[in-house]
């Protein structure tokens, strides 16, 4: 727990005004583990830079996240199972701020992330890139989902025309069940003639 605490400590120092205006960031910190560096390691100080726009980074994933971590360091690619990461977006598995779970996870995994069962969704990588067992992302998550399936096939939704992929994550989130970003942020998302009401019902 002493590591986690200094670490704690040291971005607060850093970033005591950057949380003058993001509050909500200054909870996070106090989880188990927190992202080390201050702010300024990835964004942009943007007061000072009125032309970036938000999220104010100082570039794109992976590269950003690669400017500091080795992809191709031993202990990464086995914790990664040898899957392509340079290619792919880190913080769909990690927080870039804090986490209670080790490594910036996020809280809820879905059944074989948690276990580490890569195999049972992914095939061997092919040309650099992540490949699915089956090849189409409904066919397998409905494969195990069976009850949605069931659901989906009775519903006269047009969700279920959908990659499940459009709203949730396959490896790890902060929402139940395993959704992208808080259930109204996300329906709206889409349901653009929404977005301007205050509540909705579904």
């Amino acid at each position: 727990m002493l590591l986690p605490l200094l670490s704690t400590a040291l971005v607060w120092a850093q970033a005591g005004e950057c949380l003058k205006c993001h509050q909500p960031l200054a909870s996070e910190l106090k989880k188990r583990s927190v992202h080390p560096g201050d702010c300024l390691t990835c964004h942009v100080d943007h007061p000072a830079a009125p032309d970036s726009k938000p999220p104010y980074l100082k570039g794109a994933q992976p590269a950003l996240c690669l400017g500091c971590h080795d992809a191709r360091a031993p202990k990464f690619t086995a914790a990664h199972q040898q899957q392509p990461v340079e290619t792919a977006s880190c913080t769909i598995c990690h927080d870039p701020h804090a986490s209670r779970l080790r490594k910036l996870l996020y809280e809820i995994q879905h059944g074989p992330f948690a276990g580490r069962h890569c195999d049972d969704c992914h095939a061997e990588p092919r040309a650099g890139r992540v490949q699915l067992i089956g090849g189409k992302v409904n066919d397998l998550c409905l494969s195990c989902h069976v009850v949605i399936d069931n659901q989906l096939a009775r519903s006269k939704s047009a969700h279920g025309k959908l990659p499940c992929t459009a709203c949730h994550t396959p490896h790890t989130s902060n929402y139940r069940p395993h959704l992208k970003v808080r259930r109204e942020a996300l329906c709206r998302s889409c349901h653009k003639q929404l977005a301007a009401e205050a509540k909705f019902a579904h």
